[in-house]
């Protein structure tokens, strides 16, 4: 079975496809209720994300990630 982040990959790249092609929309409203979806770029980012993701997550590597304060 494939793993979590391998299947959100795939979602995302579904979800490319389909605005490439056309057939999806960014956002529409229905009985007052809004619904809006990724843009192309922000499906392209997390795309990229996904993919260190799992080449992280297959080679057993790890990230750390470190927040530097301002100088005072």
């Amino acid at each position: 079975m494939a793993n979590t982040t391998t299947i959100r990959l795939q979602k995302v790249r579904d979800a490319i496809d389909a605005l490439m092609d056309g057939g999806a929309v960014q956002s529409y409203e229905i009985s007052g209720r809004q619904l809006s979806h990724y843009s192309l770029s922000q499906l392209m980012d997390l795309e990229k994300r996904l993919m260190t993701q799992l080449a992280n997550e297959q080679s057993g590597g790890s990230s750390n990630y470190v927040r530097f304060k301002g100088a005072k």
